[in-house]
């Protein structure tokens, strides 16, 4: 999933500008060598570890969002995320491009939730549900569509008035960029999400900032299962949407249930707990936000996974990455029946 974009700093480029930033002496520093900006956990000689991340290719105002969303969720809420030690919005002599930095975390890293126990499992799609929660109580006066900051405030650039036209743009952006073991179900796809506006009044769509990956590579856990609270961090929030809250729920869903744990006995408990924690965290009924936006929204969540199989499905239950493929099909026809 790595992307194009700009070169990356050096290790050295990256220890001259941290030790400018900060005023301490560096000691290392290490690439992260994943995700799609340039990531680097920096030790010093003394004190704490931090994180540099540098907007290589969503860069500027996009990735400015992310520090500005970070301090506005520590502020307003009791969602764990890293502390901003400082920003260069425009870089500066040693790192051209946009980067900020963070308290490093410690943890545990995971790329599977599989191989998570059972009780620990549960308790993660639980407190992703608060997580979820959190963020969407967050208000936000603004148009559908990414988030940007600039001057330690947010906007959405390119925006949309109306929901149906955001994520049908979305949509049509992703079914652009379908793998092609996927192709032939790109027009039943659009066919059901044309339906989308017939359906859903804009008058009652849930506006929110979306976290919209939420899944095990953006989170920090405790290094033991049994822990509690099992998540020790959330990261990564730059150029986050502005949409409709359940959207979040099903890509969480999708993610931390659907794509490793669908058809098996677990699947549908598990589903269950994120759903109920969610609800009970925010208020209202089970109906409030699992309703006929909901299967709409389960088709959206599994175009990621669509796009990027590659990536994706290593992470499903099975020996055999072809049978994912498979059972993918199956859900997305599945979602497609439920909406024609």
């Amino acid at each position: 999933m790595t992307l194009e974009g700009e070169p990356e700093p050096t290790a050295d480029e990256v220890a001259r500008a941290v030790a400018a930033r900060v005023g301490r002496p560096v000691s290392s520093v290490v690439d992260f060598d994943e995700g799609m900006n340039a990531v680097y956990r920096v030790s010093f000689d003394d004190g704490p570890d931090a994180v540099l991340k540098a907007g290589t290719v969503t860069g500027g105002s996009k990735l400015l969002s992310g520090p500005v969303l970070l301090e506005r969720i520590d502020r307003e809420t009791n969602l764990p995320v890293p502390d901003v030690l400082a920003v260069a919005p425009d870089g500066d002599e040693h790192v051209a491009d946009t980067y900020f930095l963070l308290t490093y975390v410690d943890g545990r890293h995971i790329t599977d939730v599989t191989s998570l126990s059972a009780s620990a499992h549960e308790r993660l799609v639980r407190e992703a549900g608060r997580h979820l929660a959190a963020i969407h109580d967050l208000p936000f006066d603004g148009p559908f569509g990414r988030l940007h900051a600039s001057d330690g405030e947010l906007f959405v650039d390119y925006g949309f008035e109306s929901w149906a036209e955001c994520l049908g743009a979305s949509v049509d952006y992703h079914l652009e960029r379908l793998e092609a073991r996927f192709a032939d179900l790109e027009p039943a796809i659009e066919d059901a999400i044309s339906r989308f506006p017939s359906v859903v009044a804009e008058d009652g769509i849930d506006k929110s900032v979306l976290y919209r990956d939420y899944h095990p590579k953006n989170l920090v856990l405790a290094p033991d299962d049994d822990a509690r609270p099992l998540v020790r961090a959330v990261l990564d929030v730059n150029f986050r949407p502005v949409g409709d809250a359940p959207l979040d729920l099903a890509i969480a869903e999708a993610n931390l249930v659907d794509l490793p744990m669908g058809n098996t006995d677990r699947a549908q408990p598990l589903r269950n707990a994120l759903r109920e924690s969610y609800v009970e965290a925010r208020g209202g009924t089970h109906e409030t936000y699992v309703d006929e936006r909901y299967p709409y929204y389960r088709l959206v969540a599994a175009l990621d996974f669509m796009c990027h199989f590659e990536y994706f499905g290593s992470f499903g239950w099975e020996n055999e990455v072809d049978h994912v493929a498979d059972r993918l099909d199956t859900f997305v026809r599945k979602r497609i029946a439920e909406i024609t």
